[in-house]
């Protein structure tokens, strides 16, 4: 697990999933849910940068065969030295890096689905208890 830092960990257990994504005003919203938990919300308002959402079974496979070896399975990691934001940032001409320099790559996924965020600050995570 050498490029894989965990966030949330002391909040978002392995049984949390991937409800919904909402992407609104530049305003990006995930929603984590759980069978017998309050939902999650990471807010990161906006700061996200670039965003994308897919379902890629081998990636998911290897990285929960990295996470599980450890029992340490957390839905949110942040990412050191990520190929995803180099090629953003090689894609913009090295501007994105120059303009933004606290960029980060987070990663939230779960059995089914992955959701890459390049943001300049940690999302907020907040619990919505009406649910």
């Amino acid at each position: 697990m050498n490029n894989f830092i965990k966030f949330g960990e002391n909040v978002i257990d392995k049984d949390y999933y991937i409800l919904d994504l909402m992407y609104l005003d530049c305003n990006l919203k995930i929603i984590l849910a759980h069978y017998s938990k309050p939902k999650v919300i990471l807010n990161f308002k906006q700061e996200c940068v670039d965003y994308r959402f897919s379902r890629e079974l081998f990636r998911i496979n290897h990285l929960a065969s990295i996470i599980h070896k450890s029992d340490e399975y957390w839905p949110v990691l942040l990412i050191k030295d990520s190929p995803y934001l180099k090629k953003i940032n090689d894609e913009e001409s090295d501007l994105l890096l120059t303009v933004f320099k606290d960029l980060k790559h987070y990663l939230i996924f779960d059995d089914d689905y992955l959701v890459d965020v390049i943001a300049g600050k940690d999302p907020e995570i907040y619990f919505d208890k009406d649910n």
